[in-house]
């Protein structure tokens, strides 16, 4: 009989021993914290992990729930910059490397394609994730100011990359057109192998868009960092790598020959009224010209002597067409072919050009 107390005792001690063992196990186990707020912090945990994919499908629920919570959004662009494998510092030393002496490529330029398309993507989306917060559409935790150098940073990679998404499908892939884009002993921008885009100068309209469109953001968002060094960032290389992108990256507008295309007029600022008129001419070229430089020609600026054409003796001497292939029109105005070669003399190639459609 007391054999069987003792077992009883013993049974009934242990059962409670478990129920409060069950008890710390249902609370020590309790239910993801799917609220905003947990998605966040679940996320943050993530990210000091090293699991920036895993990280940024958190923020992704949390801004599901609340699209206004700054806090997602800043974390959900910063995962996913890291997730692609770049960050913002090697991403600003990329920016502000120090020009070589001479013709030097564009930075990120001669990053591979598959690449350039990871980060093209991944700042595309730092872009849409922080744009209400740059421009204060949303209030919270992150304020512009705290997001100003990745905002600029992102844009200014964007703008950049813009040059390699020449058919602007928002990728860069096999379909795209493999441009070189430098910076010249002058410091202005020139782009080689545009005559790849001859048959499709909306596509290429198109992309001279994006560029000048990104790049002139970064050049509004750039004037706030400037001089402040509680960032810990020099500005001043970056804001020099904008100006000069947004000073010549128009130049390369083709005139499509569409009413009210984007490369009608002067656009590289060299035009001269011949005919004082007050109205700017395209410059035309003889059918001669024309037919030399369908065959794999280019146009002769020399005039009926066989001297070169200038500018400066245009507007000293009064030159005024036909002279040379110069038919008739004012001199600088959509006065490039897309064809490679610099037909004006004025160190560009396919600069202020006009399209012609190859045979």
């Amino acid at each position: 009989m007391r054999r069987i107390q003792v077992i009883l005792t013993m049974f009934i001690v242990s059962g409670t021993l478990l129920m409060s063992q069950c008890e710390k196990n249902i609370f020590s186990f309790s239910a993801p914290d799917k609220t905003e707020t947990g998605l966040i912090e679940e996320g943050k945990t993530l990210m000091t992990e090293g699991k920036y994919a895993d990280a940024a499908a958190k923020f992704a629920e949390a801004m599901q729930q609340n699209p206004n919570s700054t806090s997602a959004r800043y974390y959900h662009a910063k995962a996913s910059l890291h997730a692609s494998g770049f960050n913002s510092i090697s991403l600003g030393n990329l920016l502000t490397k120090q020009r070589d002496a001479g013709s030097t490529p564009v930075p990120l330029m001669d990053l591979p394609k598959d690449s350039s398309n990871i980060l093209y993507q991944v700042n595309n989306v730092i872009i849409n994730d922080l744009s209400p917060i740059a421009d204060s559409t949303i209030t919270g935790k992150f304020t512009a100011k705290d997001i100003n150098l990745d905002m600029t940073i992102a844009t200014t990679v964007s703008g950049i990359l813009s040059f390699k998404d020449t058919n602007n499908d928002g990728a860069i892939n096999a379909q795209d057109v493999d441009l070189s884009v430098l910076f010249n002993n002058n410091g202005d921008i020139q782009i080689d192998d545009l005559q790849q885009l001859a048959e499709n100068p909306g596509d290429l309209n198109g992309m001279i868009d994006n560029v000048d469109s990104l790049i002139a953001n970064a050049g509004d968002l750039i004037g706030n960092l400037l001089g402040d060094s509680a960032s810990g960032f020099d500005s001043s290389q970056l804001d020099s790598l904008i100006a000069d992108i947004s000073a010549t990256a128009r130049f390369y507008y083709v005139n499509s020959g569409e009413a009210g295309n984007p490369g009608m007029g002067d656009n590289d600022g060299d035009a001269y009224d011949v005919n004082g008129n007050g109205i700017l001419e395209p410059t035309q070229y003889t059918s001669a010209a024309i037919t030399r430089i369908l065959n794999g020609g280019t146009p002769e600026w020399l005039d009926q002597n066989g001297n070169p054409i200038t500018r400066t003796r245009v507007i000293n001497e009064g030159l005024t067409p036909p002279n040379g292939d110069w038919a008739s029109g004012d001199w600088g105005v959509d006065d490039e072919l897309l064809d490679g070669h610099d037909n004006d003399g004025d160190g560009l190639s396919d600069e202020d050009s006009f399209a012609v459609t190859m045979p």
